[in-house]
Parts: structure tokens; sequence; C-alpha cells
């Protein structure tokens, strides 16, 4: 495996050999039940709602990270000093090599839980596996040619690995009640004397098993009830990973074709038919939830304008219904002037409204003051990036870390002038239960 490390303070340094991939159709499989069969290889999973191409992986070929307010630039350079070198066969872009990874939501915090994650990670996986929705499955198998692998028998097991589900034994509210509640009341003053008009404030939920939970059995409960979300998986090490279910997309490049969204605003599902319209409608024309909605499609339109021709939304938003809770939703498309990077983009939308706040720089300065957790990677762009510059991001919310025995589950909501911090504790609560449900936990 190569290992490329740099921070602000030093160059890029290249590796020896150049990246050599080859491949090929295989018979159908379960990716997620492939990945159950590997715990010991580091293991990442990715699903989209919309590209068609569910993706599997399974070591390592390459690995960069990168340290500081610099990150999205330098693991950019990193990337493309590995595929100006390489050797990839003339295949559909789909079945390409890619990295997968993400970024933390500020750096020089990953620490504790998050000490193998960093400011940002990426891995472009020794098995990479493609799926597409009619089940026809290739493998690309990646290795630098100073490597010993065997293009024609690759090692990997397929049957089942039997491993402990674990039993929860305890679970501590990393945020309690009054401090969620300080944390409320002094953002609202912030709003309220003109300094910000929106944040999104977030807590954490801890939770530990007998064992070490297998969070693909998590990622396995998810994906039936979650299908209009990106499930994803990061696990660079046995031990430590970062998975979830997430609706919001951050960005989608495909060339000069962008596309986005707005995810703000939140009601939980009925109980029957009438009362999830009640609900619905209600969400919908709620002033509170409205404006922190358009907070969020003015900026990523504010954010984009540099870069395109022009940014196309509907007039109101939409409602995105999920299994347990819905949201206020308004797509975006918008055609670049010029083909740019996706992590040149994706640095210039990040933290939105949705999971920062709006200004930007008053959010994030209010965040930093009265936080009680460290987000880690928690709201922070995760998705994967190819040789062309082309990749999907979506925020991380609706996930958790894992180390060990431990599973932080983590929840936000935005906070506007006319915010009740008991209406919010809801609120996040609610988010909580998706990730706990995977993991067999009932909140």
């Amino acid at each position: 495996m190569m290992v490329y490390t740099v921070d602000s303070a030093h160059p890029v340094v290249a590796g020896n050999g150049r990246l050599i991939s080859r491949t090929s159709q295989i018979e159908p499989l379960d990716l997620l039940k492939l990945l159950l069969a590997n715990p010991e290889m580091p293991r990442i999973f990715w699903r989209s709602p919309h590209r068609g191409v569910t993706y599997a992986g399974l070591g390592v070929a390459a690995s960069i990270t990168a340290e500081g307010d610099e990150r999205f630039e330098l693991i950019q350079r990193q990337a493309q000093s590995i595929f100006n070198e390489a050797q990839i066969e003339d295949v559909d872009p789909s079945l390409e090599p890619r990295f997968f990874g993400g970024f933390a939501f500020l750096p020089g915090v990953s620490t504790g839980i998050w000490s193998q994650f960093g400011d940002a990670q990426f891995v472009l996986p020794k098995l990479m596996f493609a799926q597409f929705p009619d089940g026809e499955t290739w493998l690309t198998i990646s290795a630098f040619e100073n490597e010993v692998i065997d293009f024609d028998q690759p090692a990997y097991r397929t049957g089942r690995h039997p491993r402990s589900r674990g039993q929860l034994v305890k679970r501590t509210l990393a945020t309690d009640q009054m401090r969620w509640q300080a944390m409320v009341t002094e953002a609202i003053r912030q709003i309220k004397s003109g300094e910000l008009d929106k944040v999104v404030l977030a807590r954490a939920l801890d939770l530990q098993f007998s064992a070490s939970p297998e969070v693909v059995r998590a990622l396995t409960r998810l994906e039936p009830n979650y299908q209009d979300c990106h499930l994803f998986l990061l696990q660079p090490v046995e031990q430590s990973s970062f998975f979830g279910a997430t609706p919001e997309l951050l960005l989608d490049k495909s060339y000069l074709e962008l596309r986005s969204a707005a995810l703000a605003g939140t009601r939980p599902r009925g109980q029957s038919p009438l009362a999830d319209e009640v609900l619905a409608d209600d969400l919908f024309l709620s002033q509170k939830e409205r404006q922190e909605h358009e907070f969020v499609v003015k900026a990523l339109q504010e954010y984009l304008e540099p870069y395109v021709t022009e940014v196309a939304a509907p007039a109101e938003p939409e409602i995105l219904r999920l299994k347990s809770i819905q949201h206020l939703y308004t797509p975006m498309q918008a055609r670049l002037e010029q083909d740019t990077h996706i992590l040149q983009l994706v640095r210039e939308l990040h933290p939105t409204p949705a999971l920062g706040g709006y200004p930007r720089s008053a959010a994030m300065k209010a965040i930093m003051g009265v936080e009680a957790e460290a987000r880690g990677w928690y709201a922070s762009p995760v998705g994967w990036f190819d040789r062309y510059g082309d990749g999907t991001f979506a925020v991380a919310i609706r996930s958790a870390v894992a180390q060990n025995e431990s599973v932080r589950l983590y929840a936000g909501a935005g906070i506007v002038a006319k915010s009740d911090w008991q209406a919010e504790w809801a609120e996040t609560q609610l988010k909580f239960k998706p990730l706990a449900y995977g993991l067999g936990v009932e909140l």
C-alpha cells in the first residue's frame, strides 16, 4: 500500500512506481454480505439514490491524508499526482478506480473516538466492486507496480463471517438537557442581537456495547428502509468506522453538470396517512422552518455563483419523506462555466447553512463557542472523486462513529430567533433514531 501524508507546511511526496488497475465483470454478489465476510480488511461502502452504481471496497491500494485549513487542496494534489502516472484500463468511467473518504467539520479536532480519521482521509481500494441496479457487477483491482498482487486471483471471502453483535450495556448523553438549553439560549441571544441569522447546533449520544458492533449489519438493516439516502461506510482500520444513511446531497458533479440540494426544516412522520399530511402541511406552512430552509437555498446559490452560469431551483420546497422523519427539500441544478475539480467546489460549499449557519463566519464562531462536543466528521463532506475531478459528496448527517465497543451518534438542529430549546431537543432525539435502529437500539 502506498501512503501519502502531507500538511500545509510540506510538499506532496510522490511514491515509487505507478498505479495499475484492471477491471473485469464478475458474478453478481451481495456487496454488504461481501463486507461482512471480510471484517479484517479496511472497508468502504457507498450507495447514492441517483447515481445508479453502488460501490464496495476491500483493502487499500493508496491512502492520502492532509491536515489543516488547506486540506481540500492538499488531497486534490496528492490524488492527481497518483492519477497522472496511473495505468488505467479503458473502461466505463464508473468502473475506474476512485478515492473514497471525507473531511473533518473543522481541522485539528480529530482526537479520541475520531483518532483514526484526522482532518482529511481518502482511500483508493485495492478491490473495488461496482454494482448496477440490474445486479451486473464489476471488480476493479488496483495496485502499485512494485507490489506483488495476483490480478487473476484476488484474495477475498464471500461466505458469511460469524461475529458477535454485542449487547448494549450503557447509553450516555454526551450533551445533557441542561447544557443543550444553555447552548440554544446563547445562540438565540446572538441571533436576536444581530450577530447572525441562523446557527446549527449538534449534540451527541454515546452507546457502549459488550463487544465491538459489526457496523455493516447496521447498514444491512438501514438499506431497505432508506433508499432515498446516501448509505456509506468508511472504515480505515478494523476497529474504527464512520457510517450513516444521510438524505443530504452536498454536490454531484459530472463534467460541467452539477446537482445539489437544500435540506432544512423537520417534522416526524405521522402514524397514519392523514396524520402524515397534517404534519407535512404544518412543516410547509411554518414561518420558522421556511426561513431556516431559505437560508440554505440562498447560501448554496451564493457559494456556487462564481463558478456557474446559473442555478436552477424550484420557487418552493418539496416535502422529502423518510422512514421516521420528513424535511423541506429543494433540489438544485447548475452548469459550470469551465471544468472545475469537485473538491474545489466542496471547499466552497462547506459548511452550508444546513449544518453550519448563516452568515457562515459568524455561525462557525458561535458553534466553536457554545457546542459541547467536537463534531469530528459529523456534518462534513463525505463521498468520492475520480481522476476527472467528478464525483459525489453528501453531508454526513444521520451518522455515527464507532471505535472498538463505543459508538457515538450525532444529531443537529437549526436555531433561528423563534427556536425553542425543548422543540429542538425533541427534533434531535428524532434524528438519532435511524442509526440507533440500525444498531438494534430502541430510543
